[in-house]
């Protein structure tokens, strides 16, 4: 478990025995977004080309008019459309003001899009007008969580759940609220019953996570594989399971999934990190090339690093290098053969080899 140091950068906060119902979700932010299809291609389909037709609900009744706008909304959500999505719902909500669903799914929106505010606003319009509505209180206690007003979450969610026990999205808004006050032992039991919807992979992303940070591996790859299946490209469960794959001393298949995860030493190198986390999982791989004996692959991604960080990240490097047991290392910002051949000694002592993502 000694190369686990870095595991907190990559935690989340951050899916199969039954089908889905509904694979975004019936409350908190969508779990997915798409799914419809477009012939147009993907330029055009941005641009509105599939957008269903435009309606025109002169005449209709205030709730006929809504409901039919509610629709839409779903449709143009099923292409990405976002912002026309969420113009149709402010249209369903001008023409009936107490639309529960059409208020709470502009909500649900505004959660997925970064607008915690918008969403505040039509949660409580919603809750004005059906405060027994369970689903509407559950995105309400993600909004909290979100917000870190968290004992104001966790009664929201507490009330949600007393109405609907069983809901795989409640479970999970309620997990992540337990592990971010500290109670992930008690947040494992909400995932177990969150992932058995098939369409519920953040849950069982945050599952994967939970147990990478409770130090069952196997359990965290098996719930990192399954959510690669559903989203091959996704790098949180990537990294979780690089990380897993290490602790469990797979370094062959740790290696392989860096590769995927930020290109192979040498380049193409690929970023779907932040730059401090790519710098660190990529210290990671040097560390493993070079107890693998694989001395010059190693020093490419060190190479890469520094290149990366300039100047200055030389010096941290140097710096730290010259606090564990190398104070002949100069401190002048450049590459140097003795500055490889430093970062090589370091590797093989495992303390400073933990440590030397550090500078960064």
């Amino acid at each position: 478990m000694k190369r686990l140091a870095l595991l907190s950068l990559f935690l989340i906060s951050a899916a199969l025995p039954c089908a889905a119902a509904n694979d975004a979700g019936l409350s908190g932010p969508f779990r997915m977004m798409g799914g419809a299809t477009c012939d147009a291609g993907g330029l055009a389909q941005h641009q509105g080309a599939c957008d269903p037709p435009a309606l025109d609900t002169t005449g209709l009744p205030a709730a006929t008019a809504a409901a039919a706008r509610f629709e839409r909304a779903r449709k143009l959500l099923a292409l990405v459309r976002l912002d026309a999505a969420k113009e149709e719902l402010g249209k369903a909500i001008a023409a009936e003001p107490t639309a529960v669903e059409a208020l709470h799914f502009r909500a649900r929106l505004r959660l997925s899009m970064g607008d915690p505010k918008g969403a505040q606003q039509d949660l409580d319009a919603a809750i004005k007008t059906a405060p027994d509505n369970a689903l509407v209180r559950s995105s309400l206690a993600y909004l909290h969580l979100q917000m870190r007003r968290l004992p104001e979450a966790l009664r929201e969610i507490e009330t949600a759940l007393a109405a609907m026990p069983d809901d795989p999205d409640a479970r999970w808004i309620r997990a992540s609220i337990l592990i971010a006050l500290g109670q992930s032992d008690k947040a494992i039991a909400d995932l177990d019953v969150a992932v058995r919807d098939a369409g519920n992979v953040r849950a069982r992303e945050t599952r994967a996570a939970l147990h990478l940070r409770q130090n069952r591996l196997e359990a965290a790859v098996a719930d990192a594989d399954r959510v690669q299946q559903a989203r091959p490209e996704d790098p949180t469960t990537l990294t979780i399971r690089v990380l897993a794959k290490i602790g469990a001393g797979k370094t062959d298949e740790a290696l392989a999934d860096l590769d995927k995860l930020i290109g192979p030493p040498g380049g193409p190198y690929r970023m779907p990190v932040e730059y401090q986390d790519f710098g660190r999982l990529t210290y990671q791989r040097a560390m493993l090339l070079a107890s693998a004996g694989r001395g010059e692959d190693a020093m490419k991604d060190v190479a890469y690093v520094l290149d990366k960080g300039g100047i200055r990240a030389i010096l941290r490097l140097q710096i730290f290098l010259r606090h564990n047991g190398m104070p002949d290392v100069v401190l002048d910002g450049q590459r140097s053969s003795q500055l490889d051949a430093a970062v090589m000694a370091c590797f093989g002592n495992a303390a400073c080899g933990r440590g030397l993502s550090r500078p960064l």
